[in-house]
This record gives structure tokens, C-alpha cells and sequence, in this order.
């Protein structure tokens, strides 16, 4: 599947000899022969996280969006790297042409999901059944200080030109559609839902 997609990335445009993400990249192994045998979403309310406008998980993945912003080709890089789609030393590339899915095996033992498209950036998809909030966030935490650590490896680097669609634009919206949404009187089920694979 790897070398299907490595087309995608038309355009890599340094390499690098740095090792990023010690704690998130090390904490996932691409999966090619499997998926979660559920739903998975970035969000969903928990008995533990079941207030959207107070949820740490919101909290996070606003900050991944802000954080992200403007360093996004350079974030891509070692994350698809690490997944098996561009050589270990690619230091910066644009998005994929069209959006791609990819499971991996959490150190916890949990499948995740890990898209990226340009629209939408990197979005992480947990099986909504069989992992906790807790857990949830513990993972967003490891890829925000990931997310960080890329952004003060290139202190004085020249940021992403300001692409369109925009991930960050793409969340801010989603937050402001959900929050009329909620104040209309209706529960929010899930954030970036992706059903399940059906059963042939």
C-alpha cells in the first residue's frame, strides 16, 4: 500500500538527518492487514469527557491545530516517514493530493487512525468503544509535544505559505458549527467520525 501512496507526495522539498518524535513516533507501528473493527472519531463524549465546552480532549486538539499552523509540511514529514510513505531523512512536504488513512498499533495495544489531507491536516481517530478518554488524551498529549518539538527544531525556518483549504480554519469553523449546534439544544454524538468497516 505504501508504494501506492508514495505518488501522493509530489512535492518533497528537503531531507534532514534529525530524529523527531521520540515518544509518538516511537509509540506507533503502521498496520497494513487491519483496522478497528469499530467506529473511531477525534471526539466523542465519555463518562469522564462528556462536555464538549469543558473537554481536555478539545482543549488539545485546539492547541494541535494552532500549534501546527504554518509548520504543517514539516510535522507531515517524520510522521509519514515514520509510517513507511517517504525516506526517514524528508524534512518538509506538502500534503498528500488525495486524503490517506493509515492504522497503527498503539504501544497501549489500541488500533488507531491517522489521516492527512489539507483541508482537515493530520487527524488521529480513536475506536470510540474500546479506548477511554484517559487514554484518548494521553495519546494527544505524546503528538502535541511531538507537534512542538518540530516547531523549535526550526526556530527561524520559513513558515507554510498560507494554504487553502487550511486545517486550522478547518477546525475553527467545526468548533463555531458545533457550539450553534449544541446551543440549539442538540447532543453532539461524535467529531471526525469514521464508521466502521462494513462486512462483506
Amino acid at each position: 500500500m505504501h508504494l501506492i501512496f508514495k505518488a501522493l507526495f509530489s512535492a518533497i522539498l528537503l531531507t534532514t538527518s534529525h530524529t523527531f518524535g521520540a515518544t509518538f513516533l516511537d509509540s506507533i507501528t503502521p498496520i497494513d492487514d487491519s483496522s478497528p473493527k469499530e467506529d473511531c472519531a477525534m471526539w466523542w463524549p465519555t463518562k469522564d469527557d462528556d462536555a464538549f465546552e469543558k473537554s481536555e480532549t478539545i482543549k488539545l486538539l485546539s492547541e494541535i491545530y494552532e500549534e501546527s499552523d504554518g509548520y504543517e509540511s514539516l510535522i507531515l514529514a517524520p510522521l509519514m516517514a515514520k509510517l513507511g510513505y517517504v525516506e526517514p531523512d524528508t524534512r518538509r512536504i506538502k500534503y498528500p493530493d488525495e486524503a490517506i488513512y493509515q492504522t497503527v498499533q498503539h504501544s497501549s495495544g489500541s488500533l488507531l487512525v491517522i489521516s492527512a489531507d489539507q483541508e482537515h491536516g493530520i487527524r488521529i481517530r480513536f475506536p470510540v468503544i474500546s479506548i477511554s478518554a484517559a487514554q484518548r488524551n494521553e495519546v494527544l498529549k505524546d503528538y502535541l509535544a511531538f507537534v512542538r518539538e518540530v516547531k523549535t527544531h526550526y526556530p527561524d525556518v520559513d513558515r507554510d505559505p498560507a494554504w487553502d483549504p487550511n486545517a486550522l480554519a478547518w477546525w475553527k469553523l467545526t468548533l463555531k458549527a458545533i457550539t450553534k449546534y449544541k446551543s440549539e439544544g442538540n447532543k453532539i454524538a461524535q467529531i471526525g467520525l469514521l464508521p466502521a468497516p462494513k462486512d462483506e
